[in-house]
């Protein structure tokens, strides 16, 4: 996690409606700036994808997404 950049990450697992339902497991990263997460894709990421299509390639029936967002305040 440091060494791409990220400042922190969670590790959500949404409630599932049935033991039958697939499995959903979501990461998020949070990276100190957008130059921090540009960096972490030019220098990290293609690595690591390549590293995870060797452990679930296509037609594992595992899929992927990404979504980017921006985090407009934390409240406690």
């Amino acid at each position: 996690m440091k060494a791409g950049g990220a400042q922190g990450v969670r590790v959500v697992l949404p409630d599932r409606a049935s033991d039958t339902a697939p499995a959903i497991v979501e990461t998020q990263y949070v990276f100190p700036s957008r130059k921090a997460f540009d960096t972490y894709l030019r220098d990290h990421a293609p690595a690591l994808r390549a590293d995870v299509m060797k452990h679930f390639p296509p037609g594992s029936g595992v899929t992927f997404e990404r979504q980017i967002a921006e985090i407009a305040c934390e409240l406690e």
